[in-house]
């Protein structure tokens, strides 16, 4: 695993504190995300039901555990709110750079971590905006990859369960280790998130009803249920070729539905451009098109072209996250199943 040179050090540490800075801005004049659920902690805070009268048309509310743990900055902005959106600026502003670091160490380069961040740079900017909890999230999968990566599967089940108990689309992951036949880690998992989500909030438990009731519809659990299938089914084609890329497509295929959650795919980017090219042809050329492209669209640079498109183009541009996950998902895929096949012997001479 790479170490970071003190120089490398200093560097990040300039660059963190402008971009905390910068952000601790933009979310002091914005973060609806996070000033909407720290009223829900502070009802919960003063004894009342976090999730009454809530209207589900605008989608589900953060789960109870989330709002549980906004506790603490739910007393500290009622001494200052703009103050409480400052130290939530930062404290993601660490969570990223963290992850950012273990992308450098797993890889040993700055430049495809550097390219992965462009990939999500929409998406990541969209998180400072709102001030939502997506990046504490990934900093949870971050380290279960990391677990993984070291024959830890019951430390990562644990981590993917405190993400899932804080949000509940990354209980989409525990479908890797469902298809895996890892029952252990999967049962450690499960019950860290159930533990979480019942027993710790076991004075607003009631209020799970309230929770789930405003936002349900026969649609959205439709939706909900082919995303799992899609994410189950991936998990386990994905195990037939090398064991680390299962992990990565259940985090890319997670339930995915607005474009901030899309910084998820940065794993998955740092792991594919550190990856060499094809050396020479057409599959060096494919490659490196493919991965152009998704990289621009999931880096939603697309969306800011107001201009009139064809009618190719402004389907692409209105799905442009969609798609290109998608193609990410394909390059991926693909190119675990070319390495996954021996290599073909070299035709020997015959006497005539």
């Amino acid at each position: 695993m790479a170490e970071l040179t003190p120089r490398a050090r200093r560097i990040l540490l300039a660059l963190g504190a402008v971009y905390a800075l910068v952000n601790s801005v933009i979310g002091v004049h914005s973060g609806g995300d996070f000033v909407f659920h720290l009223r829900l902690a502070e009802r919960l805070l003063q004894g009342q039901p976090p999730y009454a009268d809530f209207n589900g048309a605008i989608g589900l509310p953060w789960p109870p555990f989330a709002i549980f743990a906004l506790g603490p900055f739910a007393l500290l902005a009622r001494l200052s709110l703009p103050l409480t959106k400052a130290v939530w600026a930062v404290g993601n502003v660490a969570l990223f750079g963290w992850c950012v670091v273990r992308g450098y160490q797993h890889v040993g380069r700055w430049t495809p971590v550097v390219l992965a961040v462009a990939a999500v740079a929409q998406p990541l900017q969209s998180n400072f905006q709102h001030l939502n909890i997506n990046l504490v999230l990934l900093a949870l999968v971050v380290r279960a990859i990391g677990d993984l990566e070291q024959g830890r599967e019951m430390r990562a089940a644990l981590w993917i369960g405190v993400a899932t108990a804080l949000k509940g689309y990354p209980g989409a992951i525990f479908l890797y280790f469902l298809a895996r036949g890892r029952w252990r880690p999967l049962a450690v998992g499960v019950t860290a998130a159930g533990g979480l989500s019942f027993l710790v909030v076991n004075g607003i438990s009631v209020a799970l009803v309230a929770w789930l009731m405003p936002g349900f519809s026969l649609s959205g659990l439709g939706a909900a249920i082919l995303a799992s299938i899609v994410v189950g089914l991936t998990s386990w084609f994905a195990s037939a070729f090398v064991g680390g890329s299962g992990r990565v497509l259940a985090v890319l295929l997670a339930p995915l539905d607005r474009l901030h959650y899309y910084v998820f795919a940065l794993p998955a980017w740092t792991d594919l451009f550190s990856r060499p090219a094809p050396a020479r042809g057409w599959r060096r050329a494919a490659w490196l098109g493919l991965l152009g492209v998704a990289a621009l669209l999931t880096s939603g640079m697309l969306s800011h072209i107001s201009s009139a498109l064809p009618t190719v183009l402004r389907v692409i541009r209105q799905n442009t996250y969609n798609v290109g996950a998608i193609i990410l998902l394909l390059v991926l895929v693909t190119r675990r199943a070319v390495l996954s096949q021996p290599p073909q012997p070299s035709p020997t001479s015959r006497p005539l």
